[in-house]
């Protein structure tokens, strides 16, 4: 076997290597040689240090960044609330009206917090008879909730407050708005259009005591069958508030199918007319076993709320109650507009029985077509 001589390179054949990886090299070796030298726990006390000094800094901006945005909502609140007058005046009239004895909500209530406000009508009185010299009074209907005690749910009240000279003050009672469904003033009165005024008819008392009466109560087959909704799909909730007493209408005007006023011609029947009526009632008791004495006390209590209505052909014999919400909100009134579902109706739960039973008022009975019903109570004119 012949002897191989082992190659090697000579100089000249060494591949030189560029200025530039020589550097790279010599930087590299010397940042391995300081790692070695520098300990991990000074590492970490630097950067502990460096989080220490700037996480004050990021905390105060943090801090100021979010008193500014409370500021701003804090003053966006006010501005809305500010276009919206009378809530401290709804507020006050609403819980002292919660408060008293004759409260509808006997078993007492909590969290009385206010929604909403719209504005109904600016009515101009004249003084002296000139038109110039009138004072505007602006009328808001104000809604607020709160958690009645009996059941824990949740109901909906609203309240008209009228705002003349910058002074506001509560007109009336509150109305008592129905369940939802799986959805001292010196105002005493308000008059959306006095030349839309119109008369009441004979039978007019009998129909508004027996819707009266189906509303206060908890049926809602009662308070459906008065209603006359052409929809067998359609139904309707009542308050469940307690047991009617009687029933008067403070107003009566013409208005059109979509709640505005128009003016009464002589002669001509209405198709629709807006009324504002007042129902005295007797509150559910309070839940429980109640001893003879509670029971005739809970009896003799009389509450009264407001609550405005739409009536359909209010001049005739055939008039029945189609649409209702808060008092003096007649823009809002719509035909059928409180129709729900029958899946959707809320049974209120009290223990007690209800008088009000299908669409029979005290002493006689109403179809939604007749409206010839006697209540057992008295309409004051």
């Amino acid at each position: 076997m012949p002897f191989k001589r082992k190659q090697t390179l000579s100089v000249d054949d060494t591949p030189l290597k560029s200025e530039k990886q020589r550097r790279n090299e010599i930087d590299l070796e010397a940042l391995r040689l300081q790692q070695k030298g520098t300990s991990k726990v000074k590492v970490l006390l630097v950067v502990l240090l460096i989080v220490g000094i700037i996480s004050p800094i990021i905390t105060m901006r943090i801090a100021a960044n979010t008193e500014a945005f409370t500021d701003m909502a804090s003053e966006r609140f006010h501005l809305v609330t500010a276009n919206k007058p009378g809530r401290q005046a709804a507020l006050q009239n609403v819980n002292k009206w919660l408060t008293a004895s004759d409260t509808p909500f006997q078993s007492g209530y909590a969290n009385l917090w206010w929604v909403d406000a719209q504005h109904v009508n600016t009515v101009t009185s004249t003084s002296g008879g000139n038109a110039g010299s009138g004072t505007q009074t602006q009328y808001w209907s104000h809604q607020l909730s709160f958690t009645d005690l009996s059941d824990g749910a949740t109901r909906n009240i609203a309240q008209l407050v009228a705002v003349s000279d910058g002074v506001a003050s509560a007109v009336g009672n509150p109305s008592i708005l129905p369940l939802p469904s799986d959805g001292s003033a010196s105002q005493t009165s308000y008059m959306p259009d006095e030349e839309a005024r119109i008369d009441q008819a004979a039978t007019l008392k009998d129909v508004v005591n027996a819707w009266a009466k189906a509303y206060t109560g908890k049926d809602p087959s009662a308070l459906t069958v008065l209603v006359g909704d052409p929809d067998t799909n359609h139904a309707y909730q009542p308050a469940c508030v307690g047991t009617f007493k009687s029933a008067s209408v403070d107003w009566l005007i013409a208005v059109d199918g979509e709640g505005a006023p128009v003016k009464a011609k002589d002669g001509a029947a209405p198709k629709y007319g807006a009324a504002s009526l007042t129902i005295q009632f007797s509150p559910y008791p309070k839940k429980g076993d109640l001893n003879a004495d509670e029971q005739r006390q809970a009896s003799s209590v009389t509450s009264t709320m407001s609550v405005g209505v739409l009536i359909a052909d209010p001049s005739s014999g055939s008039a029945r109650i189609v649409d209702w919400n808060a008092a003096g909100v007649v823009s809002k009134l719509r035909p059928y507009a409180n129709a729900v579902s029958k899946e959707q109706l809320v049974t209120a739960n009290a223990n007690e029985t209800d008088d009000v039973a299908g669409a029979t008022a005290q002493g006689g009975a109403v179809s939604p077509t007749s409206g010839a019903a006697s209540g057992d109570g008295e309409q004051e004119q």
